[in-house]
């Protein structure tokens, strides 16, 4: 089965990126990992419409060329030559039809684990998940919690075509949930009763004036986001977007988690000049300061 897509990018051809930002794009480009895989199977269809996020014609023909250097097995429909939507929906499940397999594997790929990285976070929205409330803050809390989820919800509607993520408070959340779902913790231990449940198994903890988040210290005023492997379930995830002080939680607002090629980003408060962190791979010492 497959169930989402991957793009290949030209690393040469982006603007110059910071050092983890560019082991990100290696990551994810998925092209030697699928040629190098002979239980994957490959068909590259291109009419030459220019939907938006299609390859180009000669992308296309360049990749087919250097898979058949790899292996025999490659197809392909190339053509500058526009096709109904039903015709291309007929080529692709008379491909797809024989490729069936009864005895296929429901594990999550591990590439990223192998290079480090304990999500990053955008992964966790490629499996099924909740946003979970916190309900023990006080107004102030509160109403940060509300509009860090509203500000979630839009990310997430924008990026995926208008879906709508689940919510539930923290109190409606059942065992089952917890263990089956990725999760997507609002608040803190404090306020957030699913996240007190799971706070022994979370690398989470204010002492002092300091943040610690998985040995990386921050000022104890940060925001954050940051994510987990779900010490439940290995094919899900735990996401932690708190802070020790609920007032604070806005600074996360800054960027989208949906978007996220990291592990884990502190938001200090302006006064600070509105500094973050960023920890590229929770798996290495790889941190970076932006």
């Amino acid at each position: 089965m497959y169930n989402r897509a991957v793009f290949e990018r030209d690393i040469d051809k982006l603007p110059k990126l910071s050092e983890p930002l560019g082991a990100w794009y290696k990551a994810i480009n998925p092209a030697d990992e699928v040629i190098g895989d002979s239980h994957v199977k490959i068909f590259v269809l291109n009419d030459g419409v220019k939907h938006p996020g299609s390859g180009d014609i000669p992308l296309s023909e360049k990749f087919v060329e250097r898979a058949r250097k790899q292996r025999s097995d490659v197809e392909s429909q190339i053509a500058d030559s526009p096709l109904t939507d039903a015709a291309m929906w007929d080529i692709i499940f008379n491909w797809v039809a024989p490729c069936r397999n009864d005895e296929h594997s429901e594990a999550k790929s591990d590439t990223f684990q192998k290079l480090g990285y304990e999500g990053p976070i955008s992964e966790l929205f490629s499996t099924p998940f909740l946003i979970v409330k916190g309900t023990a803050a006080d107004a102030t809390g509160a109403a940060q919690i509300d509009s860090t989820i509203g500000f979630l919800t839009e990310s997430y509607t924008k990026m995926f075509y208008g879906a709508v993520p689940i919510i539930k408070n923290d109190d409606e959340v059942t065992g089952q949930e917890i263990q089956e779902r990725s999760l997507i913790l609002i608040g803190n231990a404090e306020s957030n009763a699913v996240w007190k449940k799971l706070e022994s198994q979370l690398p989470i903890a204010t002492t002092g004036d300091k943040l610690s988040i998985k040995g990386h210290e921050f000022p104890k005023d940060s925001a954050f986001t940051a994510i987990f492997a779900h010490p439940m379930n290995p094919s899900a995830y735990i996401l932690t977007i708190g802070a020790s002080d609920l007032s604070n939680l806005g600074l996360t607002h800054r960027e989208s988690p949906c978007r996220a090629w990291y592990d884990c980003r502190d938001f200090e408060p302006t006064d600070a000049r509105g500094q973050t962190h960023i920890i590229a791979k929770f798996n290495s010492n790889d941190k970076q300061a932006k």
